[in-house]
């Protein structure tokens, strides 16, 4: 189903697992599939990870009351216009696939005045193409450099080209692209920070997982309001950092980069709900991840 009205919020993308699910696969992209069929694949694990990652947070959106209508990847590829019916685009969970017309039209939607919220990790790293003849998406290439994938030897044959990621989320994955960390605010003036009592270098318990962002952009006006050193198991630092920020658009609108798959775990505990754990642990509900993520939609309405 898909969802055209106008929204008086926020449009968020939820990646659309029931069409576009892991395919089994022996090839080495078998996390993932090489392929990721839309309609006639079956899933191989039930319901992706919409459950998992994105669930928390729509599950707080409607309980909340906010005003939000939902757009699949797909629509963000085929309809530039679909990102413009909402005051703000939300990128949630784990986004990592991207064609280069999403980027496009994400970028247009920028130019025009869209705010932009990334609670996601990993987010616009995978470049796909689309073929509407086989309904599918083939991975071919990185918005990153090379030395961005360096976890993944799959990946070195892989096309690493401009634009990368950072210059529309404002950071990208970077060096080990997966670990764990706290959310540790660097910058507790920031708006993002208003009624969160939060203080500088005050942490968040295991925040920030599976997949993060760093190597912030050169993108002027662009601020870190959070960072932390990653670690790929308790204890063990994998010399990179975890770096949140958030950036001026053109038309007084901004765009905020979260930088971790796991920030829904912060806002709610739906029935069935199963936390992660891996590389770290978050502790669930929170109230200063909820005032943050509060603040910005609050932001992007004015």
């Amino acid at each position: 189903m898909r969802e055209i009205r106008p929204s008086g919020s926020m449009r968020g993308e939820m990646r659309t697992w029931s069409g576009c699910g892991r395919k089994p696969s022996s090839s080495p992209y078998s996390i993932y599939g090489k392929y990721c069929q839309i309609f006639d694949a079956p899933l191989s694990c039930g319901s992706g990870e919409w459950f998992l990652w994105e669930f928390p947070f729509s599950f707080w959106l409607e309980m909340n009351g906010y005003d939000v209508t939902y757009i699949s990847n797909l629509d963000t590829h085929l309809e530039a216009g679909g990102l413009s019916r909402g005051r703000g685009f939300l990128s949630i969970g784990h986004d990592e696939y991207w064609t280069i017309e999403m980027f496009r039209n994400a970028q247009a939607a920028l130019a025009a005045g869209v705010n932009f919220g990334f609670f996601s990790g990993n987010a616009v790293c995978g470049r796909v193409v689309y073929s509407p003849e086989s309904q599918s998406f083939e991975r071919v290439g990185v918005f990153g450099p090379p030395s961005g994938t360096r976890e993944f030897q799959h990946m070195s044959s892989l096309a690493h080209e401009r634009p990368y990621a950072n210059e529309l989320v404002g950071a990208h994955s970077t060096g080990p692209v997966t670990g764990g960390a706290d959310w540790v605010c660097a910058l507790a003036q920031h708006w993002i920070y208003e009624g969160t009592g939060m203080v500088q270098g005050e942490g968040i318990p295991g925040l920030i997982g599976w997949e993060w962002h760093g190597d912030p952009a050169p993108i002027p006006g662009l601020e870190i309001v959070a960072s932390c050193p990653t670690q790929s198991a308790s204890g063990r630092l994998n010399r990179e950092l975890h770096t949140a920020t958030v950036y001026p658009g053109p038309g007084g609108n901004f765009v905020f980069n979260a930088g971790t798959c796991w920030w829904a775990d912060g806002l709610s505990s739906p029935p069935g709900y199963v936390r992660p754990k891996v590389y770290t642990e978050p502790l669930g509900p929170d109230r200063r991840v909820q005032r943050i993520t509060q603040n910005i939609p609050s932001k992007m309405r004015e």
